[in-house]
């Protein structure tokens, strides 16, 4: 049923609230999710996404770039090299988004390469480690986010930068299947 809560990482889950026909960047994220290889199905309020097998997807996130951090989390999980173009724009964010994404997968043997506006992506399992959320929010939603399918746990040092621009994230990953100690 709708009721389903999980990760679409990992399961099903439904988004509400997401005007699906609004020109906000951000819900550029469907055809991302689609691309990768979730299904989604449109509803009036927003969507059903529910995972199927991931695959290597290249998108263009140039203009929504506080998409990049999730869709690299979204691509570590995926089989294949995923392409995500849009790298310019995270340079001068609360951090150097870009380079921050490369180095704290990488310390979770993550493939993460950043080629000039190009953010490529190797598929690959991630292990648990201890990362470093550089005080950007973005970056520790990115992190925790890809952690929900790890075996392992993930420490985020700095995890509380999230209330920023989402006070309620830690709650609302545990809603859909994230473990979360504090």
């Amino acid at each position: 049923g709708d009721s389903a809560q999980t990760s679409p990482v990992f399961g099903r889950i439904r988004l509400s609230g997401l005007r699906t026909e609004s020109a906000q960047a951000d819900r550029a994220v469907l055809a991302a999710l689609e691309a990768a290889g979730s299904r989604v199905q449109i509803l009036s309020d927003g969507a059903i996404i529910e995972r199927d097998k991931l695959r290597a997807f290249s998108f263009d996130a140039t203009d929504s770039p506080d998409l990049l951090p999730p869709l690299v989390a979204l691509a570590c999980h995926c089989s294949g090299i995923s392409r995500l173009a849009g790298a310019n724009r995270l340079r001068h964010k609360e951090s150097d988004r870009a380079v921050a994404l490369a180095e704290e997968f990488g310390r979770l043997g993550g493939r993460v390469a950043v080629k000039g506006d190009i953010i490529e992506v190797q598929g690959a399992a991630l292990r648990g480690g201890k990362v470093l959320s550089h005080n950007d929010h973005r970056i520790a939603m990115a992190l925790a986010a890809a952690a929900v399918a790890g075996r392992e746990a993930i420490i985020i040092q700095g995890a509380e930068c999230v209330t920023k621009s989402y006070p309620a994230f830690f709650e609302d990953l545990a809603a859909v299947g994230g473990r979360i100690d504090e």
